[in-house]
């Protein structure tokens, strides 16, 4: 065979595709236009009826040898996709420690001479909400957030102030009365000191 051979063989095999791919596109329009259902898949696509076009008879179908250009107009948006996967957020490193929790308000009987309205980390006594705690800061760092039972609804609270009695596994919670530190008192709490 020579080589116009096999090119004009070629020809008619994609020619030949295309009218297969064309009399089934139109054979879903013509199910979809039965059954009333307006896809916009296929509403967007159009297929000459008739054309003046030449065509080429391949087993007995008239295949066109060229389409006319047409614009096609979309009926609907895009499809909708499936909704993104949302993954939890990690879950913070914590651990939980046995300790002393006792409270304190901004008075000079609770703070003596630092009864200034500043944490000895250099914050407000108002700083978030007036809910944070004193630590041993060799413990337990400025800006580490701890959840005590009992205190702040659960939430955590972050140290904020350190003081001369708190050492070691010993929390002070603090209250703005001194009404409600002494309501407090002392508890041995199971705290959960979050790490992250």
């Amino acid at each position: 065979m020579t080589k116009a051979g096999k090119y004009f063989a070629v020809l008619l095999l994609l020619m030949a595709g295309a009218a297969v791919l064309a009399s089934y596109v139109s054979s879903l329009k013509q199910d979809s236009a039965q059954e009333g259902a307006n896809s916009p898949v296929l509403a967007a696509v159009t297929i000459p009826q008739e054309s003046s076009t030449p065509a080429a008879k391949v087993g007995g179908e008239a295949i066109p040898l060229f389409v006319e250009p047409q614009t096609a107009v979309p009926v609907a948006g895009p499809a909708p996709q499936s909704p993104a996967r949302i993954e939890p957020a990690p879950r913070p490193r914590t651990v939980t420690m046995r300790m002393l929790v006792t409270a304190y308000c901004p008075c000079p009987k609770c703070c003596g001479a630092w009864s200034d309205g500043k944490t000895a980390s250099g914050k407000s006594i108002w700083a978030n909400g007036s809910k944070f705690v004193a630590a041993d800061t060799r413990l337990l760092p400025f800006g580490r957030r701890v959840s005590i039972p009992g205190y702040n609804g659960g939430q955590a609270a972050p140290v904020l102030d350190r003081g001369a009695k708190i050492k070691g596994h010993r929390l002070d919670v603090f209250f703005p009365s001194h009404q409600q530190a002494r309501k407090w008192g002392a508890r041995w709490l199971d705290v959960t000191v979050i790490l992250d």
